[in-house]
């Protein structure tokens, strides 16, 4: 019946049929040409007070006229798309039922219009459809195509409906699309959601069933809002799996859909050995250090795993803002994680530890938080402070006193470079390096002004190699653990002293060099050390699935323990775990590396 019904709107959108209109023809040569400019400006313009009056001008002007009864029913039609029904049932009343013909298709539509605006749904579709298909005037054909669409979901009879909105939306004028647009849309939210859904299987393959592109991607974005609003995820995957998802690509419904298709939210469960990574994507430097990152995470499982000894270790990764981290963090949770890695900055890492503590959940953080873990939460990152306390006192020894010394801070690290202090250096506020990084976009006169040759630099690898070639010969520039200085560093930076805290060991990276063509970086070897902690104390974890509260919550504090007493060679560490604390401990050096 849809697909009948369908062919039928689709030809009479187009125009398609055998019959031939019969036309009401005036007796006078003015009237009939009066009568002609009513008919385009019916079809061509808004049917408003305007176009009302100028009708009752011509049922003045020619009452007696064979085309009198016509502009009534045209009048009737305005009167009603201006929400006047009762003016509307008097002009209907005004003309006899006409013989067959264009003027009968008018007053048959008008008659169906009003038994609509009497809740008589299905007797307006006793009318409206034997039309349907037939050959009606063009300025009727979008009000009989938009009736017979609302009638149908009144008469809950929406499959064949949404057929009808297709065709309303082909025929409409231009003039009037965009309000014809919008009312499918709306229509389109009074149909039953599982009646949508059966129009999307409809819509697959090849042709789409004959639909629009304007209906279909109408149809997906009232499915993406139920939805949305009934946090359906099974509708959610199904509609950005389909053909119709690709009209919600890049829109902030699309985003939300995809969210919750994604989405596993307050679900419970620990399955096999899974760890969660929550990586944040709130500006362009996190983004980076969050790849960064997720490299040595994906190394240290070994990841993609295509390998006889595969031990079923399963990496579930979730990107979102750190101010929704902690959905995100029930979401990995939900999808099997029995160890989460979380938390690339002091804020996130304290709302990481926190939530940690509450879910009885282990999570490793990246930054160190301000408040420490007591039992679930596990800090695997190094105190900026550390960094900054080992580069002062350099920079004090290689000093005069009371020099200048110009802070340099991607927006990851400005907050806590604030905080730089020393007795007999002076440090000026923190320069805020972020994208795009150019050399005109430094602060270069004002340090020549003030005689800056002492640098303390906590930022991104774009910051680092726009700032160094910039600087003077022989000043002095001290590097954090978390800033990037690497071989192309090196060859920028000639004449300066660079000094660079790193860890105090030296690992070896030869095989991350090989794969990548280039040595990992703090956070690609912090996500990296982190990863294979947690694999470690998952390993003893069964490969099954459980959703039991009481399995969940003896797996959970298995890991929890595990971890605590976990072993590994890693990268950023002369230690080897956790050694029963929350807190990785590591010796730090400063090199000068000239």
């Amino acid at each position: 019946m849809r697909l009948a019904a369908l062919f039928t709107v689709l030809a009479l959108a187009c125009g398609a049929s055998s019959e031939v209109a019969v036309p009401t023809l005036s007796t006078s040569p003015a009237a009939g040409h009066a009568l002609a400019e009513l008919r385009a400006s019916f079809e061509h313009e808004p049917h408003d007070a305007k176009l009302a009056k100028r009708l009752r001008d011509f049922i003045a002007r020619f009452p007696a006229d064979r085309t009198a009864g016509l502009a009534h029913l045209y009048l009737g039609h305005v009167l009603l798309d201006m929400k006047d029904v009762a003016g509307a049932r008097r002009e209907l009343a005004s003309v006899p039922e006409p013989r067959p013909g264009n003027e009968h298709d008018f007053w048959l539509a008008l008659r169906a219009r009003l038994l609509r605006a009497d809740k008589q749904s299905d007797a307006a579709l006793a009318i409206l459809q034997p039309l349907v298909g037939t050959v009606v005037d063009l300025p009727l054909r979008t009000i009989l195509l938009e009736e017979v669409a609302v009638a149908s979901i009144d008469a809950r009879r929406s499959l064949e409906a949404v057929a009808y909105l297709d065709g309303w939306l082909r025929s409409v004028p231009p003039h009037a699309h965009r309000d014809a647009h919008d009312r499918v849309r709306a229509e389109l939210g009074r149909i039953d959601p599982t009646v949508l859904a059966q129009t999307l299987e409809a819509m697959q393959g090849e042709g789409s069933g004959g639909y629009s592109a304007e209906l279909q991607r109408l149809v997906a974005e009232a499915l993406a809002k139920h939805a949305l609003d009934a946090q359906d995820t099974q509708l959610a995957q199904r509609l950005i799996a389909s053909s119709l998802g690709k009209y919600l690509t890049g829109s902030t419904v699309g985003q939300d859909l995809r969210d919750l298709a994604t989405s596993l939210r307050g679900a419970h469960a620990v399955v096999a050995h899974t760890i969660g990574l929550v990586l944040p994507i709130d500006s362009a430097e996190l983004r980076d250090v969050a790849a960064d990152a997720a490299r040595g995470a994906a190394f240290a499982l070994g990841l993609p795993r295509a390998r006889p000894d595969d031990d079923g270790t399963r990496l579930v990764t979730r990107a979102d803002s750190t101010s929704k981290i902690e959905a995100s963090l029930e979401e990995v949770a939900g999808g099997g994680a029995a160890i989460v890695v979380a938390g690339f900055d002091e804020a996130s890492a304290e709302r990481a530890c926190r939530w940690a503590e509450r879910n009885e959940l282990p999570v490793i953080t990246l930054a160190t938080p301000p408040t420490p873990g007591e039992r679930y939460c596990f800090v695997a990152g190094e105190a900026r402070q550390a960094s900054v306390a080992l580069l002062v006192a350099e920079l004090e020894k290689r000093a005069r006193k009371h020099a200048k010394v110009a802070v340099v801070a991607g927006t990851l690290a400005a907050p806590g470079m604030t905080h730089a202090t020393s007795a007999s250096l002076d440090f000026l506020a923190p320069f805020v390096c972020e994208p795009p990084f150019s050399r005109s976009r430094l602060p270069l006169d004002d340090w020549t002004k003030k005689s800056v040759r002492d640098f303390l630099v906590s930022a991104p690898a774009g910051c680092v190699r726009t700032l160094l070639p910039a600087l003077p010969r022989g000043a002095d520039v001290g590097m954090v653990l978390e800033s990037t200085f690497d071989a192309d560093d090196a060859r920028v930076a000639g004449g300066l002293h660079v000094l660079a805290v790193e860890p105090a060991v030296t690992p070896d990276v030869g095989d991350y060099t090989k794969a990548f063509g280039a040595a990992p970086t703090y956070w690609t070897s912090l996500g990296r050390d982190a990863v294979l902690l947690a694999h470690t104390a998952e390993a003893k974890l069964p490969l099954d699935r459980t959703t039991s509260g009481s399995e969940i919550t003896r797996r959970r504090d298995a890991a929890r323990d595990a971890l605590g007493v976990a072993k590994a060679t890693l990268w950023t560490s002369d230690a080897t775990g956790f050694a029963g604390t929350h807190q990785l401990s590591r010796a730090l050096r400063v090199v000068d590396r000239h």
